[in-house]
């Protein structure tokens, strides 16, 4: 015979199972095809060499993290950001002055 605490045990777990299934329901399909191409790609993800995947995926965290760097000190822009055309609120700047005269007043 279960004691009390097992089965409220139980019963716990069966209801965050459920809660958990039903707020992951709207991602079913995606969570399937993650899984299925997963699967799939298992063997050639290990054939290939760990130097070789660490070694591209290094460079590429490197790369990003330059350009984060460099866009949020406005050292270089992206593409898509506009060339400065006398509108300064397409540009960050680094002058915090006429922000400290805000406050003052």
């Amino acid at each position: 015979m279960r004691t009390l605490e097992d089965s409220t045990l139980l019963l716990l777990v069966i209801a965050v199972s459920l809660i958990f299934a039903w707020i992951l329901w709207p991602f079913f399909n995606a969570v399937l095809w993650a899984t299925v191409l997963a699967i799939v790609f298992a063997p050639l993800y290990r054939r290939t060499p760990i130097i070789f995947i660490t070694a591209v995926l290094d460079e590429q965290i490197r790369n990003h993290c330059n350009t984060l760097v460099h866009v949020g000190l406005g050292i270089a822009r992206p593409k898509s950001m506009p060339q400065n055309t006398g509108h300064t609120a397409l540009v960050p700047t680094l002058d915090p002055a006429p922000l400290l005269k805000e406050r003052r007043l």
